[in-house]
């Protein structure tokens, strides 16, 4: 199986203006290397925890579909509604249903060999929809990088405590 991201949201999982106060930066000189920080951190948390926090489009190729019929999706959550296409050798296959939520999957009615799988994963389109602990755990993630801008030593953790901690919860299925 190979996971692709094809769309990299340009919506900060968390604002700008808020990743400021709670670094209490009150200048605008580090603007560009905070929301640099903000992107990194997004892309940790969506990394460590195969989620989508703003909506993107994920493609999932298969070379063979599980002899179950039950396949999860490798990057959640999957919104109610959203549109899951399933092709086989270029054409569109309906014969499955999509399981929405943090865990998402598809369940096959027949039997399928190879397939590519295109779906919109993300909590939604704005930093809002981010739930409060992930959004919490950008932040951290976002000082932690800030403080530590000339380097860290070994002992120090490259991930921070809420991180791991928000991460862990909303984790998928590893696959």
């Amino acid at each position: 199986m190979n996971t692709e991201r094809l769309t990299t949201p340009d919506t900060l999982a968390v604002s700008l203006e808020d990743a400021k106060l709670h670094c209490r930066v009150d200048l605008s000189e580090d603007d560009a290397a905070i929301t640099r920080m903000i992107r990194a951190a997004t892309r940790e948390a969506e990394e460590l925890g195969q989620l989508a926090l703003i909506n993107q489009t994920i493609r999932v190729t298969l070379t063979a579909w599980p002899k179950s019929g039950r396949l999860p999706l490798p990057i959640g959550p999957v919104q109610d509604g959203a549109v899951v296409t399933v092709k086989t050798d270029g054409a569109p296959l309906t014969g499955f249903t999509v399981r929405t939520g943090r865990r998402p999957a598809l369940e096959l009615t027949d039997y399928l060999g190879s397939a590519v799988i295109e779906y919109q994963a993300g909590f939604g389109h704005e930093a809002s929809a981010v739930p409060e602990d992930l959004a919490l755990a950008i932040l951290d993630q976002v000082v932690l990088s800030y403080d530590n801008r000339g380097g860290l030593d070994d002992k120090s953790p490259s991930v921070s405590p809420s991180m791991a901690r928000a991460v862990a919860r909303h984790r998928g299925v590893r696959l």
